[in-house]
């Protein structure tokens, strides 16, 4: 399970929360390129995050990058990227400017 809380704002009560929460196990499942030598690890990726909304937008902004960034990495990877630094850094620069 998890949960999330709204941060305090005495100026509005009625605040929003505006983070959104990535889960995603067995993410990539690869029988062809290990992820690491250590077999409890083995070929699994999971991918957890929280999408921290900050200011107007910061729902939709979190939403989106919850929606959107699985979907790269799981894109990047089958183009052959295994590199899991390589892959989420041209995630995150694909994501950029997609939010303009």
């Amino acid at each position: 399970g998890s949960s999330t809380k709204t941060g305090f704002s005495p100026n509005d009560p009625l605040k929003v929360n505006q983070d959104a929460m990535i889960v995603c196990p067995n993410l990539i499942a690869s029988e062809s390129a290990p992820f690491s030598t250590n077999p409890s690890i083995g070929n699994k990726v999971h991918l957890f995050g929280i999408c921290d909304g900050h200011g107007s937008m910061g729902k939709k902004v979190s939403n989106f990058i919850k929606s959107k960034l699985p979907k790269y990495i799981k894109k990047l990877f089958r183009k052959g990227l295994t590199s899991i630094p390589d892959i989420l850094e041209f995630s995150v620069a694909k994501l950029d400017p997609d939010l303009k």
